[in-house]
């Protein structure tokens, strides 16, 4: 048979059994299967979305033979593009139209014995629906590689494991919402001299026994024996790494050293991307922790929201891919900070503010609450401007107010008259601003950042009622 015929032949049973697959009942008999479709759904929901990527396992799609299979990837020398090729078939029946989900026929077969299953998954994936794709095009992966192990004759068990099974999982490291990395949509060639030095580099940044080095060791040994299974120890070392528990430990030289060598290797630029995204992350939490901002009430602020990110960062609420969004957050605070007259620096902030609340994530409307408790003192330096606009300098306020050639001071920050008008006009989210921040933290149920962002609410409240 060609590639081509059974290629078709695969993508027509895919298609009409895939829904039938994910709509399957729990299966009791003794002989059931730990990874049905109903546990990993069930799991999926329940532990981690990570799990989602079992889906398929038990999926009984048309294999070829080994012969067969070693003779379709011997012209492109690459069980990716082999992989590419089956992948470009199904995904248009498997994704939504613009990539960002599975299509919605998908989304009614996961939710057939719940309808709250999918919903469920996506809040153990940070509300993030093409991570659950990309989880099922994992699947796709996975299971293929399982049932073809499953398949083999005893004697050729061996020989799969260790070269074609080793290849499926370093290249199942790589899944876009398209399917695979160009980087890995080829024959994959190792430079092992680089490979050595680069395992040597990371053994001297973690020197101390623990499961990264266990994984360098097992990469070490197997470098004669099976490069790929080197590779696939040396990734797993840096995907441990890179967890929060082991790079916050790091110093600045030993990040630097890390970035340096995920950057010297095609396969682990994507490392050092996610590197990059932490470096930029701490470099933007650490450039507003030192505005200090004069105003005790924007510093309380800035504090608690700085305090906010950071536990729901501990706890797992913002994920790595959540991070770029966080920093533009802190980024543009900052600038805010610095520039509190600045009309162009508000709206920034107030477009955050909305984004953080419009994006259906755990993190979002406690990190948009905090944004807004920002917003809400700024406002209240706003109407003791304009206050003091229509009633003079003498007007009956608590708050310290001055005015000396055309700039006002309000509430510690230091504005014009046009700028006041402006900045009432721009935050347009109105006097119970304080309020709204303290509910959505209060319905967060998140404990100390509840606690300190309604100690800011008050706060603004207060100062609210002075003016």
């Amino acid at each position: 048979m060609s590639f081509e015929i059974y290629k078709e032949n695969f993508k027509k049973f895919f298609l009409a059994h895939i829904e039938t697959h994910l709509r399957s009942p729990l299966d009791t008999s003794p002989t059931a299967k730990k990874n049905q479709p109903y546990n990993v759904i069930e799991h999926s929901k329940s532990k981690t979305a990570g799990e989602f990527s079992r889906i398929l396992d038990e999926f009984k799609i048309p294999l070829p033979t080994y012969e067969n299979f070693k003779e379709y990837v011997q012209e492109p020398n690459s069980i990716g593009t082999y992989m590419q090729s089956l992948l470009d078939a199904v995904l248009p029946g498997v994704l939504n139209e613009d990539k960002t989900a599975l299509n919605q026929k998908l989304i009614d077969a996961i939710n057939h014995q719940n309808k709250d299953n999918y919903k469920k998954m996506l809040g153990k994936a940070n509300n993030d629906p093409q991570l659950i794709a990309k989880l099922f095009i994992q699947a796709i992966f996975i299971g293929y590689s399982q049932q073809m192990l499953d398949s083999l004759e005893e004697n050729d068990k061996l020989s799969w494991f260790n070269k074609e099974a080793a290849e499926f999982t370093f290249i199942t490291n790589y899944v876009t919402i398209d399917g695979l990395c160009e980087s890995v949509r080829k024959p994959i060639t190792l430079d092992q001299e680089q490979l050595i030095l680069s395992i040597g580099s990371l053994k001297n940044i973690y020197n101390e026994n623990n499961t990264i080095t266990d994984d360098l060791e097992r990469a070490q040994m197997f470098l004669a024996i099976n490069p790929l299974k080197a590779l696939e120890a040396y990734l797993r070392a840096i995907e441990l790494a890179l967890d929060d528990e082991n790079f916050n430990k790091l110093s600045n030289e030993q990040v630097q050293l890390l970035f340096k060598i995920l950057n010297e290797d095609i396969f682990l630029i994507k490392y050092g991307q996610l590197l990059e995204t932490r470096i930029e992350y701490l470099k933007s939490y650490i450039e507003l922790g030192k505005t200090n901002p004069q105003n005790p009430e924007v510093n309380h602020a800035v504090k608690n929201l700085l305090t906010t990110v950071k536990k729901l960062k501990e706890n797992g609420d913002i994920s790595t891919s959540d991070l770029p969004r966080i920093t533009k957050y802190l980024k543009d605070t900052t600038t805010l900070i610095n520039n509190p007259d600045s009309t162009d620096a508000l709206k920034q902030h107030n477009s955050n503010i909305k984004d953080a609340f419009g994006k259906n994530r755990p993190w979002g409307p406690i990190v948009g609450g905090a944004l807004l408790c920002i917003a809400g003192i700024l406002l209240v330096a706003a109407s003791i401007a304009i206050t003091v606009l229509t009633f003079g300098v003498s007007s009956p306020l608590t708050l310290p107010t001055a005015a000396v050639g055309g700039i006002m001071t309000a509430a510690g920050i230091a504005m014009t008259a046009g700028v006041a008008v402006g900045l009432a006009a721009t935050v347009g989210i109105g006097v119970g601003v304080a309020s709204k921040a303290g509910i959505f933290a209060h319905s967060a149920a998140k404990g100390p950042i509840a606690n300190a962002m309604e100690e800011v609410s008050s706060s603004i409240e207060k100062s609210m009622k002075q003016v």
